[in-house]
């Protein structure tokens, strides 16, 4: 019953991630992106690279972007622009650069504020799978430098009158990390690459670690970019761009990284509000194009390059993609300093704390003047959503030292406030909060909105408030509590603009919810835009989400984790709310959120406890064949199985590691905010449904098409070896009694082409070698049941324990060859073009591997007269647990334990010494009781039969059995 209730909750733990995966899969937020388009036929002229880097990178292009007459003109060399190189991510096409050239070519060509133009080149890197075949990065990393030097060499001979002598780059995905990776050539210093733009790249560490080259990559680069961002790298501006949430592949988690001098995300970019998913992010129109804004803004005028000036880029940058406040342009300055107020304008002061001044068209300037009143609490704060307004500067402080025309007014502005203010969705629509405290102690008596005359209609809304009186404090419920929901404010205060909620216990990357409002009120329109942004202490990085139907419903949660905690900071949605609407504000569990967010983060953990599962139930084999001499089914020890097994031990071995300084995969996922307590328990629990799919899935074929397979063996060695099928047959057979030539040439193979390679046909030969103990297992069962049989000559048990032990070994070799797939796709690409497979991770793993199987697969296995099986048993639990200690995050490690344990279990099968009493043991006795009912009968006369039968028979029959009793135990 233990083992049911363990089960049923373990499948509907498995089913709410299924169905939550499902979930974000098909209910993401539509892509609103519009798209980019070329006005002249696109081209990619390619570019000559020097003899030796083509040698080396035959597969690997350079080429430069051109439309129309502009491509004719590169064709023939002439080179005139700034230099852009754009690096593709994992699996990406050179191609993609296309948005941002056309669009840079075209404001180019259209705007005459600017008489320079940017070149735009692209590196063909033949779509590698960079994100999952770590030597591939390496590889582009040297051929980017190379093409840089290239590119810079070309403008070094053309005619162009100001030669660049630096080039932006911009990279998509792992693309972004192999433009950070450059600088670790010391040729390529900041004067040479000023500018890395890097959208949807994973900074902090890879989505996945299929090898130890993508980890010690990522070393490599955090490292030094860590050590050298005050020394050598400090002049360089890092600009990332993160998707949001529809991209599935990389998380804002990675996007966002410290070291980079401006970190946004597209649903926080201004015009742009929108989450994209991976790939769209390139072409993105609302991305493209204050990308290509901060670019034209980026140069010097006068030199015509890329400017030197570190600040004037972060600055801009941080304007495109950040902070907007007022138009596409950022300038010299996006805000005058000053400006001149027009005492003949219209005047008004406002007296009252809420006001809206509405009205259709301005027929002169107008001058709306909010007191600061200092002393009164509840002039603290003041808040203003404004929408008609077109100017750049729009709202100043100055001192009203002036009566002109009986009017109380302001001679002169004072400091311009229109910088503090962000963008809204809407008809320039505007948002500003401002401390009225500190202009008041400044000596300022006014605050003062210019409107300047129009025939737009424009809407202000005016909200002065004290400091608290907009905020609202909640301890969050645990999830399971707050499922129910909870109203946690009636009514917000009438009129207010603003209403923040600090989400105390908000504090783990797993967590969501949603928080409802619920608008009420008699001018309440029906319809409204909401817009709540999510504040987190610990970084510069907000989410904006922008709601403008019913449900007006928020889904919250930690995006970026901290790793600690910050004293006194509390996570923080801000809304901008309708000023005619009060609204009820209701809090709720988000359960699908929550396993949704489980999935995303830790999802790839899954191969590493699928491997524990294995190594688990193989160490209760083995303690099953030391007490009772037999191996038990895969799916009875599977099933034997709880977290506690596994659980403390890895909580205590990772205290005694952490304490001699060796870092887990759960420090590291602790030094990401990633780590929690339950982690574990909950993910062994989920994946034992995964790992029971897998063998029942495995036992299903060897049953129902394991004679298919075999015979698709049969045909491919007919083909091979030009003979019948006679003669193939006799191949497998021979290959099978022989199975270290299997094995020999299997390694050969590996040397040859891919260890991956060599790992799928062996993993294919062990399942048709299990298929064939299958077969005898079938044939001592029906020639156990014919009349005539000798009783106690079959042993079906022992045959159908070697499955069972098999079986086990099989599922461990297949999750190896599964982890280790990348390697086979990189191989399968190069051999299209005639190349070789230079670095190859998985070669190692693969021939340790093979040399296990080549003793593994010629023994008759299990050897239950072997010693120190209990021992075994012992050594694989201890596996089991460092696979989940070291394998979680660094998956590559778990095909590592995979392999020493393949070799550990040869080894003893090999050289373990025997019992003593095994050698005098013989077959047990003939039985009568053994038969089934039904053929005792049968067996009796058999057995009387042969009593009376002459000597000549009976030496026959007894012969025959003999051998009979031989074939079976020298049955593999």
């Amino acid at each position: 019953m233990a083992s049911i209730g363990k089960l049923l909750f373990s499948g509907v733990l498995f089913v709410l991630m299924a169905l939550s995966a499902y979930h974000r899969l098909t209910n993401k937020e539509p892509n609103k992106c519009e798209m980019t388009y070329m006005y002249e036929h696109p081209e990619y002229i390619p570019i000559t690279m020097p003899s030796s880097v083509k040698t080396k990178y035959p597969h690997y292009g350079l080429y430069v972007y051109g439309e129309g007459m502009y491509a004719e003109a590169l064709k023939q060399g002439r080179f005139s622009g700034i230099p852009v190189l754009f690096i593709p991510g994992n699996g990406g096409s050179h191609k993609q650069v296309r948005s941002l050239a056309s669009v840079a070519m075209r404001k180019a060509a259209d705007d005459d504020d600017y008489d320079f133009h940017f070149n735009f080149f692209t590196v063909a890197i033949n779509e590698d799978l960079g994100a999952f075949y770590g030597p591939s990065l390496e590889q582009q990393t040297e051929f980017v430098i190379a093409s840089i030097q290239r590119i810079l060499n070309i403008y070094s001979t053309s005619r162009v009158r100001n030669k660049p002598k630096s080039i932006v780059l911009v990279g998509h995905s792992m693309g972004g990390l192999v433009a950070r990776a450059v600088f670790l050539n010391k040729n390529i210093t900041s004067a040479i690459v000023p500018l890395i733009i890097t959208q949807a790249s994973p900074h902090t560490r890879p989505p996945i670690v299929m090898d130890s080259s993508i980890s010690l990559f990522y070393d490599k680069v955090n490292d030094y970019w860590t050590m050298e961002r005050e020394f050598d790298l400090k002049d360089p501006v890092l600009v990332s761009v993160g998707a949001g949430d529809n991209d599935f592949q990389v998380s804002m988690a990675h996007t966002h990284t410290e070291l980079a001098d401006v970190s946004s995300s597209t649903n926080n970019v201004p015009r742009c509000w929108l989450t994209t998913d991976h790939q769209a992010i390139v072409w993105c129109k609302q991305l493209v194009m204050p990308t290509v804004r901060a670019l034209f803004e980026s140069i010097d005028r006068e030199s015509g390059h890329i400017t030197t000036d570190k600040d004037r880029i972060v600055k801009v940058f941080n304007y495109h993609l950040i902070s907007r406040s007022a138009g596409k342009h950022y300038g010299l300055r996006p805000h005058s300093t000053s400006i001149a107020l027009d005492h003949e304008g219209k005047w008004s002061e406002i007296v009252k704390r809420q006001h809206t001044f509405k009205q259709e068209g301005v027929d002169q300037i107008t001058y709306l003047m909010l007191g600061l009143h200092p002393g009164y609490p509840q002039y603290h704060k003041a808040t203003i959503i404004a929408s008609g307004l077109e100017s750049r500067d729009w709202i100043f402080a100055c001192n009203a030292d002036l009566i002109h025309n009986g009017v109380r007014m302001c001679k002169n502005a004072g400091p311009n406030l229109s910088d503090q203010g962000r963008l809204l969705p809407g008809d320039f629509k505007k948002f500003i909060q401002l401390e009225l405290t500190p202009l008041a102690d400044a000596g300022f008596s006014h605050v003062i909105i210019i409107i300047p005359s129009t025939k737009k209609a424009i809407d202000i809304s005016i909200d002065i408030h004290s400091v608290n009186d907009r905020l609202k404090s909640i301890e969050l419920q645990p999830l399971i509590v707050s499922l129910a929901g909870e109203v946690i404010n009636d009514n917000t205060p009438p009129k207010a603009l603003a209403y923040n909620l600090s989400l105390t216990g908000l504090d783990q990357p797993w967590q969501s919810y949603h928080i409802s409002l619920n608008p009420s009120g008699r001018t309440c329109p029906p319809e409204q835009t909401l817009i709540g942004k999510l504040v987190l202490p610990w970084t510069d990085h907000s989410f904006q989400k922008v709601v403008t139907s019913t449900p007006y419903q928020f889904n919250i949660g930690i995006d970026i984790p901290s790793s600690t905690a910050i004293n006194g900071s509390v996570p923080y949605i801000q809304f901008l709310l309708h000023p005619d609407c009060t609204y009820s504000i209701s809090v709720k569990g988000n359960m699908a959120g929550v396993f949704s967010k489980l999935v995303w983060l830790y999802g790839t953990q899954l191969p590493a406890y699928v491997a524990c599962h294995l190594l688990l139930t193989l160490s209760k084999q083995f303690k099953a064949i030391d007490t009772d001499g037999s191996c038990p089914s895969f799916f009875t020890s599977l099933m034997s199985l709880t977290p506690l097994m596994v659980v403390p031990f890895i909580k205590i071995s990772s205290l005694v590691l952490k304490q001699l300084l060796i870092n887990d995969d759960f420090q590291h996922m602790s030094d990401s905010g990633l780590n929690f307590g339950l982690l574990p328990i909950f993910l062994f629990l989920a994946c034992v449904p995964v790992t029971l799919i897998i063998g029942a899935f495995a036992y299903g074929s060897i049953v129902i098409v394991g004679n298919a397979v075999h015979s698709f063996f049969v045909k491919i060695l007919r083909r091979s070896l030009g003979g019948s099928d006679i003669v193939a047959e006799l191949a497998v057979t021979g290959l099978a009694r022989i199975p270290v030539l299997v094995a020999v040439g299997l390694i050969s193979l590996a040397y040859s082409t891919c260890g991956t390679l060599a790992m799928c046909i062996a993993t294919l030969f062990y399942f048709i070698r299990i298929f064939q103990k299958y077969e005898d297992y079938i044939q001592e069962l029906v020639i156990g049941l014919l009349p005539g049989s000798i009783v106690g000559t079959r042993q079906p048990g022992k045959v159908l324990s070697r499955i069972h032990f098999h079986l086990t070994l099989l599922l461990l070799l297949f999750i190896s060859t599964v982890l280790q797939i990348a390697p086979l796709i990189a191989w399968a690409k190069l051999a299209q073009t005639n190349l070789q497979l230079k670095d190859d991770p998985s070669l190692a793993c693969c021939i340790v591997s093979l040399i296990s199987l080549c003793f593994l697969w010629q023994k008759k296995l299990p050897d239950p007269s072997r010693k120190y099986y209990k021992e075994m048993s012992y050594f694989l639990h201890g596996a089991a647990t460092f696979v989940i200690l070291f394998g979680c995050v660094h998956l590559y490690i778990v095909s590592w334990f995979i392999a020493f344990v393949l070799l550990v279990v040869a080894l003893h099968q090999a050289l373990a010494p025997k019992n003593p009493y095994s050698e005098l043991e013989s077959p047990p006795a003939a039985s009568v009781v053994d038969r089934p009912p039904y053929m005792r009968q049968v067996s009796s006369e058999s057995i009387s039969n042969s009593v009376v039968s002459d000597d000549a028979t009976n030496g026959t029959l007894s012969m025959m059995d003999s051998e009979c009793l031989d074939e079976s135990q020298d049955t593999d």
